[in-house]
């Protein structure tokens, strides 16, 4: 029994000192990144990836990020107070360098109500009557608008309509492909599945998408000078009344700084790197590699154009620019799209080692086309313990286009930052990057991938509905999600994250020594979370 309690002893100290134990890194208190620049954001909604996200990017390329106070913002299906929003716009304009509006929170209160729609076509007129009004009195800030293309389902919560989901998607796919190749069977097709649809919804539905058309014509045909207008495609498919308008947009496009975009959510921090990348008059080149060759050519679910195509479009948008040289890269930007026919091994991760190793800037699209941990590279990283921590960038959530954009723009903005600021700055440049990436990690990979899908089956195990939960519903998910994200987070750390260090002088190693997560529901649902990361540093002496 002895000889058992003294292997067992020698067992845990032996796994602590060996795995557990991080390196012994004395604390060290970073200065904040300087900021140049203050930038106002009326985003897209309330979720944190269209609020904090953009902040947090913002203090990375040295903006200060100004948005309108939470209570005047939408919260689920609650519109956002639109006349507050208003005068809040018209009253913190001033003295700023940058505004990024978005159209729908101002005319629709938010992306799900944008989706009803809730504007009507005079508040559409007041929206480009108050961007004129506001571009006139404040021409020296260069003002970016962006509208989205509602995506090809209708709202979850918009009945009868709901129960023609599958009619009304049919329909929109035929409408596009009989116009696009005149088929004579696909016109009967259309005909068909049409009469199968009231309509009063067949109305409503069409509604949708042609109001939508004549503003985001308006917008990009406004007398404006120094605004940059995005037209944002959101989820849909290769096929649909969505991709009309969005060829519709592509025609109406009068100027350079008119943009069309697959995507939603992410437009945001795209612009905040656009606009860091004008300011600096940096064009950052990005060489693409693919963790199969084939990636570049599939569609992703929910996306109407191919994995090569919205890289292209990300990157333009982005204000970078595409290399087929990798040694002139400055970014090399890492894709993989696990799916059933291409699961992530060894060799994959061997060589995004190998880029971490010899390239200063390595990015990361890490996705899964079936929301599955085994098509995904992140676990293969941590088994064979590849450095995570020297990413430049990383990204894994949601669809391809929100992925690419974020990615994309966490990238530039580092490569960007590394060139311009001191070198006794790069410390805390690193530190601010790091931080960014790891709540990434925990975000996109272990609450979306790990573990959304167990907590669904629990809450619905005690009859919780996941998309619409009662106050003790949505306790109960943000206790159980927390206990989670806890354990994972001290294992990322003590396992990858705080073992290397994330940033090396001549004189001293920097380390991430601690992190903690507070985690919270900003809606009554689990779709998405919002995440409050605190980390800790320290550095080693290596003379």
């Amino acid at each position: 029994m002895k000889k058992f309690l003294f292997f067992l002893l020698f067992s845990v100290l032996l796994f602590y000192f060996a795995c557990w134990r991080l390196p012994d890194a004395q604390p060290v208190s970073l200065a904040p990144l300087p900021r140049s620049s203050t930038t106002l954001l009326l985003p897209l909604d309330s979720r944190p990836v269209c609020t904090k996200m953009p902040e947090q990017l913002g203090q990375l390329a040295g903006t200060t990020v100004i948005l309108p106070p939470i209570g005047f913002l939408d919260n689920y299906r609650q519109p956002a107070d639109r006349e507050k929003l208003y005068l809040w716009l018209q009253d913190n304009l001033a003295e700023k360098d940058n505004a990024i509006i978005s159209s729908d929170l101002l005319i629709n209160g938010g992306l799900i109500n944008s989706r009803l729609p809730l504007g009507k076509a005079e508040d559409q007129r007041r929206f480009l009557a108050e961007m004129l009004r506001l571009q006139t009195s404040h021409p020296d800030l260069q003002f970016s608008v962006f509208s989205i293309i509602p995506r090809l389902l209708v709202s979850d919560h918009m009945l009868p309509d709901r129960w023609y989901q599958w009619h009304l998607m049919q329909y929109a796919r035929l409408k596009d492909m009989t116009e696009t190749f005149g088929d004579p069977q696909l016109t009967l097709d259309l005909l068909t599945i049409e009469s199968k649809i009231p309509p009063e919804i067949l109305k409503k539905y069409t509604a949708l998408y042609s109001n939508n058309d004549n503003f985001n014509k308006y917008l990009q045909t406004l007398p404006l000078s120094n605004v940059c207008t995005v037209i944002g495609q959101d989820d849909g498919a290769s096929f649909g009344l969505p991709n009309r308008n969005t060829n519709h947009a592509r025609m109406y496009a009068q100027t350079a700084d008119s943009h069309i975009t697959y995507g939603a959510d992410e437009i945001a921090c795209v612009l905040i790197a656009r606009n860091y990348l004008q300011q600096q008059h940096y064009t950052p080149a990005i060489y693409l590699q693919y963790a199969a060759p084939h990636m570049e050519f599939i569609y992703m679910p929910f996306m109407a154009a191919s994995v090569g195509q919205t890289l292209r479009d990300k990157i333009a948008l982005a204000g970078a620019q595409l290399t087929e040289n990798k040694a002139k890269a400055d970014i090399i930007l890492y894709v993989n799209c696990g799916s059933e026919d291409f699961q992530p091994r060894q060799k994959q991760a061997q060589e995004l080692q190998q880029l971490l190793a010899n390239y200063r800037h390595v990015a990361l699209i890490d996705l899964s086309a079936n929301y599955t941990e085994s098509e995904l590279l992140m676990p293969e990283l941590l088994q064979h313990n590849v450095p995570v921590n020297k990413l430049s960038a990383y990204a894994g959530w949601n669809t391809f286009s929100n992925s690419a954009g974020t990615a994309i723009a966490q990238a530039v903005i580092f490569a960007g930052r590394c060139r311009q600021l001191a070198q006794a700055e790069l410390p805390s440049l690193y530190a601010a990057n790091l931080s960014f990436t790891a709540e990434r990690l925990l975000d996109d990979y272990v609450y979306q991938k790990l573990y959304c899908p167990q907590l669904k089956q629990a809450l619905d195990m005690r009859n919780y509905d996941a998309y619409d939960l009662s106050p003790e519903g949505q306790h109960l998910a943000q206790m159980l999600t927390q206990q989670y994200m806890n354990r994972k987070t001290a294992e990322l750390l003590h396992y990858n994250l705080g073992r290397t260090p994330f940033y090396n002088t001549p004189k001293q190693d920097f380390y991430l020594t601690d992190l903690a997560v507070s985690v919270y529901l900003p809606w009554n649902r689990v779709f998405e979370i919002g995440l409050d990361v605190t980390p800790a540093f320290g550095s080693i002496n290596t003379k």
